[in-house]
């Protein structure tokens, strides 16, 4: 076989290799994020038992989060108690998971003492999860999920089973996250909160897309 030969052998084998990569990166990659209808604003600020008001965030915590939306709200029912929710969208979806909270809440002083997965109804994926965490003397529950289009993951191998159920689609729905924080010093009865409110905003978010 002559030099000529192998040579263009070698570049049909690379151009090959170079066309799969791409087929693969535009599968995995849309070319169009869409926009959510209207804003995150539109969360009903009147959830069940719990009311909400608008919490001003910070600009340049705004900034420093990425996002292209965001909403804050404190909810409160009857018993003054209260749950801190925050729901955000990203149109750059490189980053799969962003601003975990397993990472920036121990960023924050916090030490994770407990994690515990909610299923889904189908009882066959994640429907978020919660975390407990201490910081001296005070306590902390929370509860989160991301969500791509009607999926939702809390870790990155769920959002790869996320991404490949839109794989190929020309257009795909922004990255939402939704963390919620509850005011309760008692753990269980912070979790129940959590998940109640939990599941009716959840109601709301998978109709985004």
């Amino acid at each position: 076989m002559s030099t000529i030969i192998r040579i263009w052998i070698i570049i049909g084998i690379l151009a090959g290799v170079q066309g799969g990569v791409t087929w693969v990166n535009r599968g995995f990659k849309p070319e169009v994020v869409e926009v959510i209808p209207g804003t995150l604003e539109k969360l009903p600020k009147i959830i069940g038992a719990w009311v909400g008001k608008e919490t001003e965030l910070d600009p340049q915590i705004f900034k420093k989060l990425g996002a292209s939306d965001v909403v804050n709200r404190t909810y409160q029912n009857d018993a003054a108690e209260t749950i801190a929710v925050q729901v955000a969208a990203w149109n750059d979806i490189d980053e799969w998971t962003p601003h975990h909270p397993t990472v920036c809440i121990p960023g924050q002083g916090w030490n994770i003492t407990n994690t515990r997965d909610l299923k889904s109804e189908d009882q066959n994926g994640r429907a978020g999860q919660v975390l407990q965490a201490d910081r001296d003397t005070a306590h902390m529950t929370a509860l989160y999920w991301y969500q791509l289009g009607p999926y939702i993951y809390c870790t990155r191998d769920d959002a790869r089973q996320a991404r490949q159920q839109l794989w190929g689609q020309k257009s795909w729905p922004p990255i939402l996250k939704v963390l919620m924080q509850s005011s309760e010093p008692d753990p269980d009865q912070a979790s129940a909160q959590l998940e109640e409110l939990a599941k009716q905003i959840q109601a709301w978010t998978v109709k985004l897309h």
